[in-house]
């Protein structure tokens, strides 16, 4: 994955062996890597995200065990519809699926305040069998 200026890349790397609905916050971290290394990382509900406008983002998933065979699938990403003044900063019309990850576009507007999104997953094992589910991370703008 090429890093280009301002581009927002956020990585989940989950437990695929532990993960359950009961332990989302401590089997899922969310990563946001850039050109440099990592620049910011948490849990699901703590991690929020500064993103650029008119930029893309891009969500991707890797097993935190590298010796494990299981593959991570992002379904799709979504505004939660339950929060009240939940900043409009994704542009869902660009969502788009990129082999086993999700790319949409900022909106070319400055906008304040936090987006509460949704990122749906899916592991999928050796065995073909799998698990879903959805966790909830939050994005701002860079103004």
């Amino acid at each position: 994955i090429s890093i280009n200026d301002k581009d927002t890349h956020i990585w989940l790397t989950i437990d695929t062996e532990l993960i359950n609905e009961g332990n989302l916050e401590s089997t899922v971290v969310f990563t946001e890597v850039d050109s440099t290394g990592i620049i910011n990382s948490g849990s699901p509900k703590d991690f929020k995200s500064i993103v650029y406008k008119n930029k893309k983002i891009y969500w991707n998933g890797i097993p935190a065990d590298d010796a494990s065979n299981a593959t991570i699938d992002i379904l799709d990403i979504r505004r939660k519809t339950n929060i009240d003044d939940n900043a409009k900063i994704l542009k869902f019309s660009t969502k788009e699926k990129k082999d086993k990850g999700v790319e949409i576009k900022v909106k070319n507007k400055d906008i304040t305040g936090e987006e509460h999104y949704e990122v749906q997953f899916r592991i999928i094992y050796a065995d073909n069998s799998t698990k879903t589910f959805w966790v909830d991370p939050k994005l701002e703008m860079g103004i």
